[in-house]
């Protein structure tokens, strides 16, 4: 069976939304949200704020 473009979406949001941390690309950030999801998320929104781009 070959993926429809909806099967991709729906598996990108899944990770998302539940992202698995054995399958993290940096073993620390992986590790830091499993252990300190408080640092892990205002170190995420720090990023976004950083980096985000606007719409304007």
């Amino acid at each position: 069976r070959t993926a429809t473009l909806a099967d991709v979406i729906k598996a990108i949001a899944k990770h998302i939304d539940e992202p698995d941390p054995d399958y993290s690309i940096n073993f620390d950030i992986g590790k830091e949200f499993m252990e300190n999801r408080a640092e892990f998320d205002r170190k995420a929104s720090e990023m976004v704020r950083r980096n985000m781009i606007s719409r304007d």
